[in-house]
């Protein structure tokens, strides 16, 4: 495991919840042997834009697996279902057409509440 080349995607939408989400991976691959040189980090606007990233990554980054990480929190339009839906089911195809474990850690929450409790 230590030897291994890992890609992060991170989105900039509701970032202070993102950052907490990117901290804790980090430190879990810390944990796992995996140095911070071996870290390589992509930022995008938002969760739409993680699956392009995420392919990007791992056609041109030589690395061994990308976790996608974003935050999305439910408002009173269907705005919410449609990204939610189109990221992770990008991630998803991804991960099968390219055979690199793409990772998908975006969170879908009904209240920032529910972010912080997890």
């Amino acid at each position: 495991g230590t030897d291994m080349r890992i890609g992060i995607c991170h989105s900039r939408w509701n970032q202070e919840l993102v950052n907490k989400l990117r901290t804790g991976t980090k430190d879990s691959l810390a944990e796992m042997g995996i140095e911070d040189d071996n870290i390589v980090e992509f930022e995008v606007p938002g969760s739409w834009e993680l699956p392009l990233a995420a392919r990007y990554m791992a056609l041109t980054q030589k690395v061994d697996a990308v976790i996608c990480i974003g935050v999305l929190i439910k408002g009173e339009t269907d705005h919410y279902d449609m990204i939610k839906d189109a990221a992770t089911n990008g991630i998803m195809q991804l991960g099968l057409e390219t055979g690199i474990p793409i990772l998908c850690g975006i969170m879908g929450c009904h209240t920032i509440e529910q972010v912080e409790a997890r």
